[in-house]
């Protein structure tokens, strides 16, 4: 599993880090943070994909 993040600099220092999607596959995470750059990506944030291990399915329901 990959969990497609986005990371937020605030003064040279991380100010907050978010989850966006999730991924089954390192090649899924890693065209949709393409397509996210496409659209633009404002200064001082950053879209990393990061593995996640040992987990292979998720299952959740939106809360909000």
């Amino acid at each position: 599993m990959w969990l497609l993040l986005v990371i937020i600099l605030l003064n040279g220092q991380v100010g907050s880090v978010k989850i966006l999607e999730i991924h089954y596959s390192k090649q899924d995470c890693l065209n949709s943070g393409e397509r996210a750059s496409e659209i633009g990506i404002p200064i001082g944030m950053t879209l990393n994909c990061i593995p996640l291990k040992g987990v292979t399915k998720a299952y959740a329901q939106k809360l909000q």
